[in-house]
C-alpha cells in the first residue's frame, strides 16, 4: 500500500520518469511522475479500473490549443454578457425622453455595433485557428506517417539483415559441402580411392548444414506475420526481399540433396564397375575350373546361406587380374545385403541377365565384320551373359557373349549401339514362384522325363531357359477291355511324342456253336481236352493252320474261361463256322493310366502295368493336343534343377517384395520352434526378400529372411501356413 503525498489538480503538468505500469490485479495504469509547478515526486493514476483517464499526453501543441479554447471561450462569454447588458439597459431606458438617460441610452447603442464586431472577429478568429489546426494535423500526419515509415524502414533493415546473414551463412556452408564431395561429383569418379570416407563426409557435411538452413527458415517464419498483410510501405519492400531470400533457401537446400544424391549416384557407379569386374572374374574363374555358380556359392557360403564379407574377400585375392581395394571391397558389401551377401545377389552378380530393347543379331564371334548372324534377337527376349560387356573400339559399340534363353542359342550381341542406343537393357534374374505343386523333371519333354522331385507351392524358381513348347505329334487313343479284369476304357496306343505304349497282341475268337477243343492239330488222331460252349472267348496262340488231312483251318487257342489251351475247329469242310475272329489284343508295354472316356484328360479308371493284355473295342483313333510348354529352372530352396511344365497359371513371375495379406509374426530365426517374435507384420506391410525361401522342416511351411519396409526390421517370416492359408503374397514384378 503507498500513501498520498499531493493532489494533482486539472491542468497541472507531470514529467514521466519512467514506463508505465499496469496492475493486472486490480486493472489499473500507474506512472511515477514529477510536479513541474513545484517539483514533488510519487506515482500517480493514469487510466483507471473503468477505463477513466486521468493523465493525458502534454504538448507545447496542445498546451497552445487548450489556452487558446480557454481565452477564446472566456472572450464570447464576456461578448454574450455585453451584448445581453447592453439589450437589458436600452429596454430600461426605453421609456426615458431626456435627461442624461436619454445620452447614456445613446452612448449604448453605439457599443452594440462594436461588441457584434468583435464577436464576429471572434468566430472569425475561430475559424482561422481551426483551418490551421487542420493544417497542422495533416502536417502532423505527414510527419508522423515518415517518422513511422522510416522507423519501420530501419526495423525491417534489421530483421532483413539478420535474415540475409542467415542465408548466407547457408548458402557458405555449400561450399564445403561441394568441395567435400568433389570427389564423387566430377565427371571422372574412377581414381577415388576411399569413396565410403568421401560419401561420409559429404553426409557430414550436410548434416551440418540441417542447423543454418533451418535457422534461416525459423528466423523468416517469425517474421512473415509482419509482412504478410501489407500492401505498401516498408513492410511490402521487405515482403518481397523475405520471398526472395526463402528462394534462396529453398535453392540451397535442394542443392544439398542434389550433391548428396550426386555422392550417392557416384557411388552406385562406382559399385556397378567393380561389380563388372568382379563378376568377369568370377565368371571366368568358374568356367576355367569347370564348376558351376552353385557350387561356387555352396563352397562360399555359411550356414545362415550367405557369404561373408571375410569369405568372398579371400577368395577374390586369389583371382588373377582383379586388383580390387579394400575401400572398395567395403563399398561393395554396403552395397549388398544385411549381413553378407545373398544367395540371390550372388546369382545376379555371377550370371547377370538382360532383356532385348530393340531387334538385334546373335553372331558367331565378337567382331561383327568377321562374324555370321546364327539368328535375330526379338524384343522382351532374355538372355544370360556369359562373358562382358566389351567394347569394340574400332565400330563404338559394347558387345556381351550371351546365351538366349528362349532357345539356348549363345553367341555375341551388340548391348549399345555407337550412337548409344540401346538394343539389351539389364534386368533382375527372371524367377518364378509356385502357385501350385509342381513337377521337377529331368528332361524337356514330360512325358518322357523322371521327376527330380516335387516343387512346393510358394517356392522360388530361377529361369535357366525356356519358357519353350514342345514339338508334339498327334496321339492315338483306342478303347479296349483288360482281360485280367473285363475293366472298360480308353488307353493311349502312341502318345503325341511317337512313344508306344502298347504292342499288337494276339486275335481273339468266339465260339459262335458247341465245338471240341483236342489236343493235336489232327482231328483224326486227337484226344478231346473239353468242349467249348457257344460265346465262349478264345485268345489265338497260333494259326490259323490248315489241317493237310481234311482241309479245314485249325487254331491253337487258350479258353479265356479257364484258361485250358488246345486246337479249335474255325470252320468246316460243308463252311460252317464254329468260332469267328471277334478283336484284337495289345499288350501293354509302357505302364499308363485307363480313361473313362476318350480325352486323356478325362476320369481315371484305373491304372494299366506292364504286360497287361488289352482287347481292342473300338479306335485306334487320332487325338490332337496342344503342346505344353516348358522352362528349365533352377529351385532357389536346394539348387535343384529340372525341366517344369508352365500351364494353368500355376507358375507365375516373382519379385522379391511380398505384401503381408494376414497379420504374421517376424520372428529372429528360421525355425519356428526356438525363434523369438521380433513383432508382428499388419495387413498391407511390404517385406523385401534377403535370402530363402526356404522350407522350415518342422512345419513344412516356405519362410523366408526379409526387410520390413515400414521401419528396416529384418528377421524370418512364413509365406503360407501348412494348411494352406496365405499370410504374404508376392508382388508382381515392375
Amino acid at each position: 500500500t503507498s500513501k498520498n503525498i499531493d493532489k494533482l489538480d486539472v491542468d497541472d503538468v507531470v514529467e514521466t520518469l519512467a514506463e508505465p505500469v499496469t496492475d493486472e490485479m486490480k486493472g489499473m495504469t500507474r506512472v511515477e511522475v514529477r510536479k513541474l509547478k513545484d517539483g514533488t515526486r510519487g506515482w500517480v493514476t493514469m487510466q483507471g479500473n473503468h477505463g477513466k483517464l486521468y493523465l493525458s499526453l502534454y504538448t507545447t501543441y496542445t498546451a497552445f490549443n487548450k489556452g487558446f479554447e480557454k481565452v477564446i471561450s472566456t472572450a464570447k462569454i464576456d461578448a454574450a454578457k455585453a451584448t445581453e447588458y447592453i439589450h437589458a439597459k436600452s429596454k430600461e431606458l426605453s421609456r426615458c425622453e431626456k435627461g442624461p438617460l436619454v445620452e447614456a441610452r445613446t452612448e449604448l447603442s453605439k457599443l452594440r455595433p462594436k461588441v457584434s464586431a468583435l464577436s464576429a472577429k471572434l468566430d472569425t478568429l475561430r475559424m482561422r485557428i481551426d483551418e490551421c489546426k487542420r493544417d497542422h494535423n495533416k502536417r502532423e500526419d505527414f510527419e508522423r506517417r515518415k517518422a513511422e515509415d522510416k522507423k519501420d524502414r530501419k526495423a525491417a533493415a534489421l530483421i532483413l539483415k539478420t535474415i540475409r546473414e542467415k542465408v548466407e551463412a547457408a548458402e557458405a556452408s555449400i561450399k564445403a559441402l561441394e568441395e567435400v564431395a568433389a570427389p564423387l561429383t566430377s565427371d571422372d569418379i574412377s581414381g577415388v580411392a576411399d569413396p565410403i570416407a568421401v560419401r561420409e563426409g559429404a553426409e557430414k557435411a550436410a548434416g551440418d548444414l540441417e542447423a543454418p538452413i533451418a535457422d534461416a527458415k525459423a528466423c523468416l517464419s517469425a517474421h512473415e506475420g509482419k509482412v504478410a498483410k501489407a500492401v505498401k510501405g516498408a513492410w511490402f519492400d521487405a515482403r518481397k526481399d523475405m520471398k526472395l531470400m526463402n528462394q534462396r533457401i529453398v535453392v540451397t537446400a535442394n542443392k544439398v540433396t542434389e550433391i548428396i544424391q550426386a555422392v550417392q549416384a557416384g557411388c552406385e557407379a562406382l559399385v556397378e564397375a567393380k561389380i563388372g569386374q568382379v563378376a568377369a572374374a568370377l565368371r571366368q574363374s568358374i568356367q576355367t575350373g569347370g564348376s558351376s555358380t552353385e557350387e561356387l556359392f555352396a563352397k562360399l557360403s555359411d550356414s545362415e546361406d550367405r557369404i561373408s564379407e571375410a569369405a568372398l574377400s579371400r577368395h577374390l585375392e586369389t583371382l588373377p587380374n582383379l586388383s580390387l581395394s579394400v575401400a572398395h571391397r567395403r563399398l561393395l558389401f554396403q552395397a549388398a545385403n544385411a549381413g553378407g551377401v545373398s544367395r540371390r545377389s550372388f546369382f545376379d552378380m555371377v550370371e547377370p541377365y538382360y532383356k532385348c530393347v530393340k531387334d538385334i543379331a546373335i553372331t558367331t564371334g565378337f567382331d561383327i565384320k568377321s562374324s555370321s548372324t546364327l539368328r535375330k534377337l526379338e524384343v522382351d527376349e532374355l538372355v544370360e551373359v556369359l562373358e562382358g560387356p566389351q567394347s569394340d573400339t574400332t565400330l563404338g559399340v559394347m558387345r556381351i557373349r550371351a546365351r538366349a534363353l528362349s532357345d539356348g542359342k549363345a553367341g555375341w550381341v551388340t548391348a549399345t549401339g555407337n550412337h548409344g542406343t540401346p538394343f539389351l537393357q539389364e534386368m533382375p534374374r527372371p524367377c518364378l514362384y509356385a502357385a501350385a505343386p509342381v513337377s521337377l523333371q529331368d528332361g524337356f519333354v514330360g512325358e518322357d522325363s523322371s521327376e527330380v522331385r516335387a516343387v512346393k507351392a510358394n517356392e522360388v524358381l530361377e529361369l535357366l531357359e525356356g519358357p519353350r513348347k514342345e514339338v508334339v505329334g498327334t496321339a492315338m487313343r483306342a478303347k479296349g477291355k483288360a482281360l485280367s479284369d473285363g475293366v472298360v476304357g480308353w488307353f493311349t496306343v502312341k502318345s503325341k511324342h511317337g512313344i508306344d505304349h502298347v504292342q499288337p497282341g494276339k486275335s481273339t475268337y468266339t465260339c459262335t456253336s458247341s465245338i471240341a477243343l483236342t489236343d493235336s492239330i489232327d482231328i483224326k488222331n486227337c484226344k478231346v481236352v473239353r468242349k467249348l460252349s457257344k460265346g465262349e472267348g478264345l485268345t489265338v496262340l497260333e494259326g490259323p493252320v490248315e489241317d493237310e488231312k481234311t482241309s479245314v483251318p485249325r487254331i491253337r487257342a487258350k479258353a479265356a474261361l479257364d484258361g485250358a489251351e488246345g486246337w479249335v475247329t474255325v470252320r468246316g469242310n460243308a463252311g460252317s463256322v464254329y468260332a469267328e475272329e471277334t478283336g484284337r489284343q495289345m499288350v501293354v508295354c509302357r505302364a499308363m493310366t485307363m480313361h473313362a472316356d476318350f480325352a486323356s484328360d478325362s476320369k481315371t479308371v484305373r491304372s494299366l502295368a506292364d504286360e497287361e493284355v488289352l482287347e481292342i473295342l473300338e479306335g485306334p483313333e487320332e487325338e490332337a493336343s496342344e503342346a505344353p510348354v516348358r522352362a528349365r529352372v533352377r529351385a532357389v530352396h536346394d539348387g535343384k534343377v529340372g525341366w517344369v511344365t508352365v500351364q494353368d497359371r500355376n507358375l507365375l513371375p516373382w519379385s522379391p517384395n511380398y505384401r503381408c495379406v494376414a497379420a504374421t509374426p517376424m520372428h529372429d530365426a528360421h525355425a519356428v520352434e526356438s525363434a523369438t517374435v521380433l513383432r508382428r507384420l499388419d495387413v498391407g506391410e511390404e517385406v523385401e526378400l534377403l535370402q530363402g525361401p526356404r522350407v522350415e522342416e518342422g512345419l513344412g511351411v516356405m519362410r523366408f529372411r526379409g526387410r520390413a519396409a515400414k521401419d528396416g526390421l529384418i528377421g524370418w517370416v512364413t509365406i503360407a501356413g501348412n494348411a494352406g492359408k496365405p499370410f504374404l503374397k508376392c508382388m508382381p514384378p515392375e
